[in-house]
């Protein structure tokens, strides 16, 4: 099995190491996966809402009202000359993991639970079915990689509680478009500013995170 070198040992184990093996993951849902605030997301497309006061276009496949709201955000960024501020990068990653990514906590957490409760090992590699995922476990080399419907890899993890996420194509998809979306408006409220004379640095703005891409 193709395990990544980042986050393995190198170190061979017995087979013995079923329980050291599930230690490792409950240490890293411990320490490595916190809560994050949620997403009031609506549905996709408004096509009935005649009640706006200016055209709205939307291209991307995400729902109106996030694309309304990372407009606003580039635009504030805009105003202030910082480019994704933290509450951008906070609002991307919550919805991310609400409407884009799998719970990879919550299948670490019953990889945890099947190897906890084995009674006995019958093969060095064996294969555990998880909420339509799978993981392929190496009880050798102490490592389990998890693959989703699609048959894309989406994480590894170890005995010692490394993991190593590997992003799916929707999660690719999800940034691309979120780069550009953020990128097109950000550019766009700069133009403005600049068109109206307001290219100057904002009162109170740190100079430090002034965006130097303008």
């Amino acid at each position: 099995m193709n395990v990544p070198t980042t986050f393995t040992s190198g170190v061979y184990r017995s087979l013995n190491t079923r329980n050291t093996m599930a230690k490792g993951v409950s240490q890293t849902l411990s320490t490595q996966f916190s809560s994050e605030d949620t997403v009031e997301i609506s549905g996709k497309k408004a096509v009935d809402d005649t009640s706006a006061t200016e055209e709205f276009e939307n291209n991307t496949s995400l729902p109106d009202e996030f694309v309304k709201k990372i407009r606003e955000m580039a635009k504030e960024g805009a105003q202030k000359g910082v480019y994704k501020g933290d509450e951008y990068i906070a609002y991307m990653n919550a919805y991310k993991k609400q409407y884009i990514s799998p719970d990879r906590s919550k299948l670490l957490m019953g990889l945890n639970n099947i190897l906890s409760n084995l009674s006995h090992i019958t093969n060095r590699f064996q294969t555990f079915s998880l909420m339509g995922f799978r993981a392929n476990v190496d009880f050798y080399s102490g490592t389990a990689v998890f693959y989703n419907c699609n048959g894309e890899k989406i994480m590894g993890c170890d005995s010692d509680g490394d993991v190593m996420e590997f992003p799916t194509k929707a999660e690719q998809k999800f940034h691309r478009e979120m780069n550009a979306l953020y990128e097109e408006a950000y550019d766009a409220a700069r133009a403005e500013m600049k068109a109206g004379g307001q290219g100057q640095i904002p009162p109170g703005t740190d100079a430090s995170q002034v965006d130097v891409r303008a």
